[in-house]
Formats: structure tokens, C-alpha cells, sequence
């Protein structure tokens, strides 16, 4: 056992947490702590929006967040010698960061005392899952917020059958043609620079798209599959929406995701804990806070370490709109309509 300290110091934290990015970088051991949060990194590759500055200083929990605002202009009968007077703006919005989560583990001293493992490379395990923990449930949140954002489709003719704020759409129709229909959509429904975001929904096709070229020189499906930028994230979206297969056609900049932490990077010590933040793994631009404390074991009379993560952090939907049912956001089901 390398740490006999019982209680760890700034320096000993560092080191557990430089032990964990050593992990990390290893290729055998980095994939079981990958977390498939591919729906985050998507909102975060197409956000646009400006986040203001109000996140410094530990007890804030708000920030201002805006996006440009043009749905005022119009037009009119000609006047002479006058000019339209309508301002552009940007909407500015102070919002509040409401979802916060927890995670954490306890490592007991003594049991390494005989134990062929390293306690530090153990406590360095348990940062990485830990940060994987979060991970994946910022990304069940986002597919939350995606869900409480869906407009209304107005496109009613083609493949399509809309039902409230979800088109359904046949089994049938899900191939490289369908890139056309969504195509459609998006120009009719005025959702600039659209993406799609995809549970198993046209993943095989587009697999097998891109096999098929390479292999009989096919290039057309390739190319239709190419004009709409697709992102698929085979746990989070179809998971959270069982029994339905659910694909998104989504606005970029539709969504701003943000997250705060409250500590530095180097440990501090408060009293009896010492308190930091760390960069998840697999979320760019997140960071998570860290509390460490220790406890006397009364069974064995060594130390018990704790260490707890937090995040605090929202998804917020763009204000912007000039009609209140169209959001940048559609929502199509695999399958037939009340069924």
C-alpha cells in the first residue's frame, strides 16, 4: 500500500487523481469508464447560444443566456422617403441552474493492508465511474428536455401521420429516401441547419450505406444519408422513450446546455474535508466537484475515505421563437400512428 498517511493531503489528491488520468489513458482499462453520452456531445457540437458571465463566485446560480432575435420583421405598403423602423436584438434571458445530482463511494484503509490491490489505483477507479456516472445522466436529462421541447410538424402531407407534437412514420419508409421527407420537413417547418439525433432508427442503414459503397460502388445512398448530418446515441434516446423508437430533427443552436462548478482544480482544505473539481472524461467543457473526507473505522480502528461528486447544470431550450409551436424541435416514432 503506497498511501499510509490515513488522511490524504492536497498533494496526496492530486496524486489519486493523476493515478486516474493515468487509467484513463490506458486503452484496455479507458473502456469501461467510456460513457455513452453521444445525445450530449451532440447539443454541445450545435449550440450557439451566448452564455454570460453571472456563473463566477460560489453562490450563483444563475447566468444570462441569449440568442438573436429577428422575429419582428415584417413587411408592409410601400412609404416613401421612410424607413422600417423595427430593431433587431438579441434575447437575453436570465435563467436559474436547477438540476443538480450526486455520486460517490467509500474506501475502507484496512482491508488493503493484506489485499494485493493498490488502495490509490482502487480510489482511482472509483473517481472514473464515478465521473461516468454523471456523465450518463446529464445525458438521460437531455433526452428529458429534447422530449419537453417537441413542436408541432407542419408538414400533415407525405410520409408522415403528425399526432400531437409526434409524426409517425411506417417501418417501411426508414432508408436512405427518407433523408428526402426530412429534408421537406425541415424547410417547411423553417428549422435552419438541421441535424438528426437517432436512437436504432436508420443506424443499420446507414452502416450498411457505407459498406455497400465500398463494396459495389453504390454511391447514392451514401450521398442522401450525407445531406442531412445524423448523430446517433443507441442508449439514451429509445431507452428513455420504451416502447417507441424515436428520431429527432432538430435546429441548430435549438439548445444550450450548461454546467458550474463551485472548486478549483487544486484541492482545498474546509476544516474536515478538503473540496475540488475535476474534468469529466467524457463530457468536454464539464467539470465536477469533489468532496473528500475520512472517518475512523471503529471496526478496525484505520481510516475510512469518502469521496462525493456533484454537478449542477441545465438544458435550456432557445426563447427565441416567432411561433409558439414551432421549437426547432420534431419528434418522429417508428411505426403507425394508435398503435
Amino acid at each position: 500500500m503506497s498511501i499510509t498517511a490515513g488522511v490524504f493531503s492536497e498533494t496526496q489528491l492530486v496524486h489519486l487523481q493523476g493515478k486516474a488520468d493515468q487509467l484513463w489513458s490506458d486503452r484496455a482499462q479507458k473502456e469501461d469508464y467510456v460513457a455513452q453520452v453521444e445525445v450530449v456531445k451532440a447539443i454541445q457540437a450545435q449550440q450557439t447560444a451566448t452564455i454570460g458571465t453571472q456563473l463566477r463566485g460560489k453562490k450563483n446560480r444563475t447566468l444570462d443566456i441569449s440568442w438573436i432575435n429577428a422575429c419582428e420583421i415584417d413587411d408592409s405598403a410601400v412609404t416613401n422617403c421612410t424607413f422600417p423602423t423595427t430593431e433587431l436584438s438579441t434575447n437575453i434571458q436570465e435563467v436559474e441552474l436547477t438540476q443538480e445530482r450526486q455520486t460517490g463511494f467509500k474506501v475502507r484503509e484496512y482491508p488493503f493492508v493484506t489485499n494485493t490491490y493498490d488502495i490509490e489505483e482502487v480510489i482511482a477507479k472509483g473517481l472514473l465511474t464515478a465521473s461516468k456516472v454523471l456523465d450518463e445522466w446529464w445525458a438521460a436529462a437531455i433526452v428529458t428536455a429534447i422530449n419537453a421541447a417537441k413542436g408541432v410538424n407542419e408538414v400533415t402531407v407525405g410520409k408522415g401521420v403528425v399526432a400531437g407534437t409526434d409524426t409517425y412514420v411506417l417501418p417501411s419508409y426508414w432508408n436512405a429516401d427518407l433523408v428526402a421527407y426530412f429534408n421537406r420537413v425541415a424547410i417547411m417547418n423553417r428549422i435552419k441547419n438541421p441535424f438528426l439525433l437517432s436512437g436504432n432508427n436508420l443506424f443499420e442503414s446507414v452502416w450498411n450505406a457505407a459498406r455497400e459503397r465500398n463494396q459495389a460502388g453504390d454511391e447514392s445512398k451514401v450521398m442522401k444519408f450525407g445531406e442531412l448530418p445524423i448523430t446517433f446515441d443507441l442508449f439514451n434516446i429509445d431507452t428513455a422513450n420504451t416502447p417507441d423508437l424515436v428520431t429527432y430533427l432538430i435546429g441548430r443552436g435549438a439548445f444550450a446546455f450548461e454546467t458550474k462548478s463551485f472548486y478549483p482544480a487544486t484541492p482545498v482544505k474546509y476544516i474536515d474535508q478538503h473540496r475540488y473539481s475535476i474534468a469529466s472524461y467524457n463530457l468536454p467543457g464539464v467539470r465536477y466537484d469533489v468532496h473528500y473526507t475520512n472517518e475512523c473505522d471503529s471496526e478496525s480502528d484505520w481510516i475510512d475515505h469518502s469521496f462525493k461528486f456533484k454537478t449542477l447544470g441545465d438544458v435550456f431550450l432557445n426563447p427565441v421563437g416567432c411561433t409558439s409551436t414551432r421549437t426547432n424541435v420534431l419528434s418522429f416514432i417508428c411505426g403507425e400512428s394508435g398503435s
